[in-house]
């Protein structure tokens, strides 16, 4: 499985939150696509409604990848990011 970094996940567009302990990085349907481009695969064509508002981040402290829609964790796992429900 590849390695999602903090860096990397700004490079291709994410936007940093953090809230005392806790750091993510979230990832919008642009930041995703940027992410298959710069890993070899094409972007997404048909993004659906339920994609665009995704709630998709990278736990910094864990290095885990989540995101409560199916769709957006099969696109990450099948570029090889283990995304989590």
């Amino acid at each position: 499985m590849k390695t999602l970094t903090k860096d990397n996940a700004l490079q291709v567009g994410g936007k940093a939150w953090s809230k005392d302990t806790l750091e993510r990085v979230y990832l919008d349907i642009a930041a995703i696509n940027a992410l298959k481009i710069q890993n070899g695969y094409a972007a997404i064509v048909n993004v659906s409604k339920k994609m665009s508002k995704a709630k998709t981040f990278l736990n910094v402290a864990t290095g885990e990848i989540f995101s409560d829609v199916g769709m957006i964790r099969s696109e990450l796992n099948g570029i090889g990011f283990d995304c989590n429900k």
